[in-house]
């Protein structure tokens, strides 16, 4: 029932008007961080009431509740602006993504399987999300790891971020497959690395001409 109420909240806000969405999952690790962002740009419609007599800006201040958030492994963030409403979802205690209330809502039947350290992860092609939030504007489904992934469907890639962007009459399927026993550093990291070895190899030759032109000046 907790996965119900917490949607069934969210389809009162959604329904009210354009939203656009961004689901984000983080494999870091053996770490797994989920987040969901959903924004409303379009001030002129806040203080709308809809049909049941809520408006816009009454069901994003019920989603930062916590007596009226039903899932309490996610965390609740306002994200308002003088220009837009927003809220955040974050969720960092799921141990396999399998039991994510999000991607459970919005696909059918997801499956990630397991073998020998190769984990692949399959939507099936059966999106709902557009359906229950049938005013929502697009939906961008962002995949971050650290992992060494084998294959994907990604629309696009983002250095270590694969990226789809789901349209209302889309059935895309996201499938991706990832070695769980390789890591990388982020590239950040390496970048920062070379810079300081760069560095200290710059500074190691001025020091030499420096000694060198000093010993011919003797």
């Amino acid at each position: 029932m907790k996965r119900i109420n917490l949607f069934l909240i969210l389809i009162l806000t959604l329904l009210l008007s354009g939203c656009n969405a961004v689901y984000e999952i983080n494999i870091n690790g053996d770490k797994i961080e989920e987040k969901l962002t959903l924004v409303e740009n379009n001030m002129d419609i806040v203080d709308i009431k809809n049909d049941a007599g809520w408006s816009l800006r009454e069901s994003f201040e019920s989603l930062l509740d916590k007596d009226e958030f039903a899932n309490k492994d996610y965390s609740v963030k306002s994200l308002n602006t003088d220009n837009s409403l927003g809220v955040e979802y974050k969720n960092s205690k799921l141990t396999s993504l399998i039991n994510s209330s999000i991607l459970n809502q919005c696909y059918i039947s997801p499956v990630v399987n397991e073998l020998d350290n190769i984990i692949t992860i399959d939507t099936g092609n059966n999106f709902n999300c557009y359906d229950y939030y049938e005013n929502l504007d697009s939906i961008e489904i962002r995949f971050k790891t650290n992992h060494k992934v084998l294959s994907t469907n990604a629309n696009s890639v983002d250095n270590d971020t694969y990226i789809w962007n789901l349209s209302k009459n889309s059935d895309k399927t996201i499938q991706i497959t990832y070695d769980n026993s390789v890591t990388y550093k982020p590239y950040g990291l390496y970048i920062t690395v070379a810079i300081v070895c760069i560095l200290f190899i710059l500074l190691i030759i001025y020091l030499i001409i420096k000694k060198v032109n000093k010993s011919n000046k003797i």
